[in-house]
């Protein structure tokens, strides 16, 4: 006797599976009524589509999240929700017909919230991951475009010691002596994010102006963010002056760029690659 649930021929006199311990016979001798099984095709297309639902509910709470490393998870969360939640849909799809047309299989339901699980994030993931894409994009952008415009500054700066027997440019009108030594600048490199309002969101230590540039320290702060008249320049109260966000940039005179958060009473400096900030103090006079 062949065992209904697993397929195993059995003697025709035993009554439970040596296989699978299935019952074989009841106590009267009749072969027990067997109720359909799940289609395997259903059960798959359903629990891929919960994973691919969970995994978008990860991808909604990394959004919140302001960093490279949580940018990088998000994406590939997006990526394997959608390829999970189309691979959901296409089984729950292909299973249908198998329910339907065998009574030995059921699993109508699990095709059917796979189905359904499918088609609404196909509709929804698009959409949200264009919204925050755009946002990062943009975010991303801005920040890339600072950073740049800091790089160029330091290496005209830079060029500029190196050509005015070593000595730095006085804060008084360091932007246009800039300008006028390095043909490449122009006003668009004094400018910050999101179109700040002033001449110039710039501004230079006043603390190392007219001082010899090989003997600065290398931690000493050279550029940082503000927003301003032309020429703008000062020390630690300028810090983000007139700023619309909570954090600036900050470029040193060994080259160095950061990221310093403002608004936690003291100016932390915000690591990207783990999302948090640490404290570090800034050196403001040589």
């Amino acid at each position: 006797m062949r065992c209904p649930k697993c397929g195993i021929e059995n003697p025709d006199d035993v009554k439970i599976c040596g296989s699978c311990s299935a019952v074989l016979r009841t106590s009267t001798g009749q072969e027990p009524v067997t109720q359909p099984r799940t289609s395997r095709l259903a059960l798959f297309a359903h629990r891929i589509s919960f994973l691919a639902l969970i995994l978008f509910f990860l991808f909604i709470a990394s959004m919140l999240w302001k960093s490279d490393a949580s940018t990088q998870i998000s994406f590939y969360l997006a990526f394997i929700s959608g390829l999970f939640s189309i691979i959901g849909l296409v089984s729950g799809f292909l299973a249908l017909p198998m329910v339907y047309l065998t009574k030995k299989l059921c699993g109508y339901n699990e095709a059917w919230t796979a189905i359904s699980i499918g088609l609404v994030l196909i509709v929804i993931l698009p959409i949200t991951f264009q919204t925050w894409w755009n946002y990062r994009r943009v975010e991303f952008g801005e920040d890339n475009r600072v950073k740049y415009n800091f790089k160029m500054l330091g290496k005209s700066i830079e060029k500029y010691a190196n050509d005015n027997y070593g000595l730095l440019p006085e804060t008084e009108n360091w932007c246009n002596k800039l300008i006028t030594y390095d043909g490449s600048l122009s006003k668009d490199a004094f400018r910050g994010r999101y179109n700040e309002d002033g001449d110039c969101q710039v501004a230079f230590n006043e603390n190392i102006s007219r001082l010899r540039f090989a003997d600065i320290p290398g931690n000493t702060v050279l550029l940082f963010e503000a927003s301003g008249d032309w020429n703008l320049s000062g020390g630690k109260q300028s810090l983000g002056l007139n700023q619309k966000t909570d954090f600036a940039f900050l470029l040193f005179v060994d080259g160095t760029i950061g990221r310093y958060q403002l608004s936690s009473g003291e100016i932390t400096l915000f690591d990207s690659n783990i999302d948090k900030t640490k404290y570090i103090p800034l050196k403001w006079k040589p």
